[in-house]
């Protein structure tokens, strides 16, 4: 298995567990955030306000687009879930209509209606496949 399947395979997991991970995620912030504290990190921060800041800055300015890239796969789908279309019905299989409820018309005359062609069935055709190239 090639690391793009792998990739492929994974996020596809990841996506049907995504609520479970988010809340995973929030959880194990609030553990960090607590440990922290406890250790005296935010005390430390208030008393370097410029170095926090700066180290702050530059956490946000790496650690937000690539928690993007590695996180967006499991929001967002790149490829097509749905059920496919659906045949019509065919005038020929809807009920025709009873001889009682038909009001009289004009008398029939000799020569024959034109013929109709029936539709023909829905067929899906593939007039072409590939794989998407596009985003991440």
């Amino acid at each position: 298995m090639d690391l793009d399947e792998f990739g492929r395979a994974f996020f596809n997991a990841l996506y049907d567990y995504r609520l479970p991970v988010a809340l995973a995620s929030a959880v194990a912030a609030v553990v960090i955030v607590v440990i922290a504290w406890r250790r005296g990190w935010f005390a430390a921060a208030r008393r370097h306000p410029g170095r926090s800041a700066i180290a702050l800055a530059v956490a946000l300015a790496v650690g937000a687009p690539l928690t993007w890239y590695l996180v967006s796969p499991i929001w967002i789908r790149t490829s097509l879930v749905e059920a496919g279309p659906t045949a019509a019905p065919s005038p020929a299989s809807s009920p025709a209509p009873s001889v009682a409820s038909a009001a009289p018309t004009a008398p029939p005359t000799s020569s024959p209606a034109p013929a109709t062609p029936e539709p023909t069935p829905f067929a899906p055709v593939t007039l072409a496949s590939g794989e998407f190239e596009g985003t991440d």
